[in-house]
């Protein structure tokens, strides 16, 4: 290259050190024109070993601040603006990944109130940590778990229908009911772009079902109508 070009400015590679161990090395080269018996080159070589590791060292504390940005910290689930981000980028199509359907199953815990109000907020924390735990051994890889806030938890699925979806949600209740005879779940799925082509009106369709399941569930009879206007739509 330097032959071609006449010059090559800090070209990084790794070096062996007199010492054994390997550095990051930093390579300037210049050519010296020389007699018909051939050009020479000229160099520098700078060791740059810090100045990696510190670069390493930003990458990382940059990553974990992503990670906490979009993390929820009591579950360590997505929070909601990772729930929006993933709903987002699910709707938009993007290179090698066209924009395909999926389901989105919003949930909430029936009788977390009355955990919280007589047994404390610690037991309550608990609850919330192990339906968490129910939802991600219930989630592919592909999935996305997240707590919106409270008592409210959603779940994508790409590549999955309503049946399936609620066949998913229904198994988290059974494992959550199973162990904590205290809580219920309550539920409602919407598919992209099958019942609705924007992100509210998909949310709302959701949770619209959500309530409507609530309202069924003994003892409970509010409806979506009822529903604070601040949770209608979510996002």
């Amino acid at each position: 290259r330097v032959l071609a070009g006449g010059r090559l400015d800090h070209f990084e590679t790794r070096r062996l050190h007199a010492r054994g161990h390997e550095v990051d090395v930093s390579l300037t080269l210049s050519l010296v024109p020389g007699p018909a018996s051939g050009d020479g080159l000229v160099g520098i070589a700078r060791d740059i070993t810090d100045l990696k590791r510190r670069e390493r060292e930003r990458r990382l504390e940059a990553a974990r601040l992503r990670t906490l940005v979009h993390a929820d910290h009591l579950t360590g689930l997505g929070n909601r603006r990772q729930f929006e981000d993933v709903l987002d980028s699910r709707m938009t199509p993007a290179a090698g990944r066209p924009a395909g359907p999926f389901s989105v199953v919003l949930f909430d815990l029936d009788g977390f109130k009355h955990v919280n109000d007589t047994l404390g907020h610690a037991e309550g924390d608990r609850v919330l940590r192990l339906f968490a735990d129910r939802l991600r051994a219930a989630a592919r890889t592909t999935d996305s778990v997240c707590r919106l806030g409270g008592d409210e938890f959603a779940l994508v699925l790409p590549e999955t229908g309503r049946t399936a979806a609620l066949g998913v949600a229904d198994r988290v209740r059974g494992a959550l009911r199973a162990e904590r005879g205290d809580v219920d779940v309550s539920f409602g799925a919407a598919v992209w772009p099958q019942d609705a082509a924007e992100r509210d009106a998909l949310l709302l369709r959701a949770d619209e079902e959500l309530y409507a399941a609530k309202a069924r569930r003994p003892g409970r009879p509010r409806t979506a109508a009822h529903r604070p206007a601040e949770h209608a739509g979510i996002g």
